[in-house]
């Protein structure tokens, strides 16, 4: 059923990022420091999109791999007071008999 929902979410933004193509079919003139190109508003928008997503990755990237290593020592952690838990309650087993 979820991938019914997915199938829909997905035909959506491929027919709004049709319809939005369509209505920005103008080409514009894009001058940079080099030179200049004429190219659709709707891909200059494109691509400034997922240079926009493309710098966020960048920024957050240290951040997420900072969580993930700090995660991974407090696994490790977890297993090992878990361990000295087991091997304390099988010593206090011994000991009571």
């Amino acid at each position: 059923m979820m991938r019914y929902f997915y199938y829909l979410i997905w035909l959506i933004i491929i027919i709004l990022g049709v319809t939005f193509a369509s209505l920005n079919a103008a080409h514009v003139t894009l001058h940079y420091y080099i030179g200049k190109v004429q190219i659709s508003l709707s891909l200059l928008l494109l691509i400034t999109l997922l240079i926009g997503f493309l710098l966020g990755l960048l920024v957050s990237f240290p951040k997420v791999w900072y969580a993930k290593r700090k995660t991974r020592k407090a696994h490790a952690q977890i297993k090992k007071h878990e361990q000295e838990i087991k091997s304390l309650r099988v010593n206090s087993i011994r000991d009571e008999h």
